[in-house]
C-alpha cells in the first residue's frame, strides 16, 4: 500500500513537532511507499526518515510566502495522490479541504486526525468532506458524528520509555512542566503552587518550566510569569527555560524528574502528559479529558480545577510517597499507554481503514 500523509512540519529539532518522525517511520515500516506533504521541513530529516518515505514542502523553511506555498501544495498533491491509495490529513482541517477534489478527482479515501476541542467553520468543513475522522479520544473531537473513530495518542512507547541513557543528578524533588506557552496552560497556578511549597512550607522542592511562545500575547504571558518568579525569589528552584527537542526533552523526563505538571485547559488529551506516562514518570493534572481515564490508576494523579493550595498538598501528598509506591504509579501509567495509546495499533488501525 502506498499512502499520503500530510502535516504542518517535518523537523525532529522542533519541540513540538518532532514526534512526527516516530509516526512517519512506523507508517513507512508497515507500507510500500508513503508520500509526505508538508508546510516546511528541516535540514537533514532525510537522513533519519526510512528510505521509503519521500518527503515534498510547501517551501515555508525558505521564508513565508502564501501564495508560494498554497501552489506548491497544489503541485505536490497533483504529483502524489494518483499515486497513493489513501489519503491521511494530520490536524490541518484546511489541508484535507483543498485535497478533497484530488481525493474525488482519483477516488481516494480521505482521513483526518484531529484532537483539539476547538470546533470552527474549516473543521466543520472538513469533517463533511472527509471520509474517516481519526482521534485520541470522544473528548479530542467535539462534533457527533458517525465518521469519528477514537483510536488512541500515537506515543510511541518503544522510544518513550523508563530505560534512558540520559541521567542527571536528582537533589530533592524535582517537578517539570512542558509544552507551549499559553494562559490556557495555567502556568501562573503552578508557579503560586510552588510559592506555597517553596516560601510558606519550606519543601525541598524544584520546577523547570519547558517552551516557547507562538504568538506575541504568548510571549506577554511568558514574561508575566518571568516577573512572578522573580517577584517570589525563587531563584534556581523555578526556572522558565526554552523548549528542548523532542528526543531530548523525553530522556530527561525518563530519568531526571520525579513529578510531571500539566494544568492544560485545552479539554482533549494533551500529548504530554501521555507522553511523560509513557515514561513511567508520574503525571499530575487538571485536563478533564483525563478525568475518567487517571484516576482508574490513581485518585491523586487529578484534581478537579486548578487551585494553587490543592495543587501544592497533591504535590506534597506525592513526593512523600515511599519509592516502592512512586514505582507502582509509574509502571501502571506506563502501562496504561502501551494499551490505550501505543503508535503501533494507531497505525495499524489507520492502514486497515483503508483496505
Amino acid at each position: 500500500m502506498k499512502l499520503l500523509f500530510i502535516t504542518r512540519k517535518v523537523d525532529i529539532n522542533d519541540p513540538m513537532q518532532g514526534f512526527i518522525f516516530s509516526w512517519l517511520n512506523k507508517f513507512a515500516s508497515k507500507l510500500e511507499k508513503l508520500y509526505v506533504i508538508c508546510l516546511e521541513t528541516g535540514a537533514g530529516n532525510e537522513l533519519l526518515l526510512e528510505k521509503n518515505i519521500e518527503v515534498y514542502s510547501m517551501g515555508k523553511e525558505k521564508g513565508k510566502n502564501r501564495l508560494r506555498e498554497f501552489f506548491n501544495y497544489l503541485m505536490w498533491l497533483k504529483k502524489t495522490v494518483p499515486q497513493s491509495d489513501g489519503i491521511f490529513v494530520h490536524m490541518h482541517p484546511v489541508y484535507a479541504i483543498i485535497a478533497w477534489p484530488f481525493a474525488k478527482l482519483y477516488r481516494k479515501k480521505l482521513t483526518l486526525w484531529y484532537t483539539h476541542k476547538a470546533v470552527d467553520l474549516k473543521l466543520r468543513v472538513a469533517h463533511l468532506l472527509v471520509d474517516i475522522v481519526f482521534t485520541a479520544s470522544k473528548e479530542s473531537f467535539r462534533i457527533k458524528s458517525n465518521k469519528v473513530k477514537e483510536i488512541g495518542h500515537g506515543i510511541d512507547v518503544e522510544r518513550l520509555s523508563p530505560n534512558s541513557l540520559f541521567t542527571m543528578k536528582k537533589n530533592g524533588h524535582r517537578l517539570v512542566s512542558f509544552g507551549r506557552i499559553a494562559p490556557v496552560k495555567k502556568l501562573e497556578v503552578l508557579i503560586e503552587a510552588m510559592n506555597i511549597l517553596i516560601n510558606k512550607r519550606k519543601l525541598d522542592v524544584t520546577l523547570d518550566i519547558f517552551g516557547n511562545a507562538a504568538l506575541p500575547a504568548d510571549e506577554k504571558y511568558r514574561q508575566s510569569l518571568k516577573n512572578k518568579i522573580v517577584q517570589y525569589g525563587f531563584g534556581k528552584k523555578v526556572e522558565l527555560l526554552d523548549a528542548m527537542p523532542h528526543t531530548h526533552l523525553m530522556q530527561v523526563l525518563s530519568s531526571s524528574y520525579d513529578i510531571v505538571i500539566n494544568l492544560s485547559e485545552t479539554g482533549s488529551i494533551d500529548k504530554a502528559v501521555v507522553e511523560a506516562a509513557s515514561c513511567g514518570t508520574i503525571v499530575i493534572t487538571t485536563n478533564e479529558a483525563f478525568k475518567n481515564q487517571l484516576p482508574k490508576i490513581s485518585d491523586k494523579l487529578f484534581l478537579e480545577r486548578n487551585d494553587p493550595e490543592k495543587l501544592a498538598s497533591r504535590i506534597a501528598e506525592l513526593v512523600a510517597l515511599p519509592q516502592d509506591e512512586k514505582d507502582r504509579l509509574g509502571e501502571a501509567l506506563r502501562n496504561w499507554v502501551a494499551t490505550s495509546h501505543n503508535l503501533e495499533n494507531l497505525v495499524e488501525k489507520v492502514i486497515a481503514a483503508y483496505k
